[in-house]
């Protein structure tokens, strides 16, 4: 991507994904972000963003739009609220290693085991680097027999 731009649109779905060449920048929460080649992006469902590539250059990147019941499925025992990552960019190396891994199969047909393995993983560690003193009120969810209501 090196010309074309995303206009500002919203998400019902976790968006995350790696930046694998050039720079990545979008407007998110009232700031210009950039991500950079190996750190990962994790942005949340309805909020506003946009989408380019930093310079000339040019931007390889890869995203996996996630159902939040998904992820609240996958989450570990005893914890019942999304996520909520403060910062959108990250260089966690275990979050990185997690999406390449989701990312990379992604042409190919995947093992449903392997699949929710790695998904737990990914939101074990979504989790743990959550600021969850933060997390907005609106973001919590009521939860119900069927997930998330």
């Amino acid at each position: 991507m090196s010309r074309f731009a995303y206009a500002a649109h919203r998400h019902d779905s976790y968006a995350l994904g790696l930046t694998i060449r050039g720079a990545q920048t979008f407007a998110y929460r009232g700031e210009r972000r950039v991500s950079l080649p190996g750190q990962w992006l994790a942005l949340h469902p309805d909020e506003l963003h946009d989408g380019q590539a930093g310079d000339e250059a040019g931007l390889r990147y890869r995203m996996l739009y996630l159902e939040p019941s998904r992820l609240y499925d996958a989450l570990p025992e005893g914890i019942r609220t999304l996520p909520f990552l403060k910062q959108p960019v990250g260089d966690d190396p275990a979050v990185a290693r997690l999406l390449a891994g989701l990312l990379d199969g992604m042409e190919d047909d995947i093992d449903p085991l392997a699949l929710d393995g790695c998904l737990g993983e990914l939101a074990a560690r979504l989790a743990a680097l959550g600021d969850w003193s933060r997390v907005p009120a609106r973001r919590r969810p009521i939860c119900g027999a069927s997930g998330i209501i």
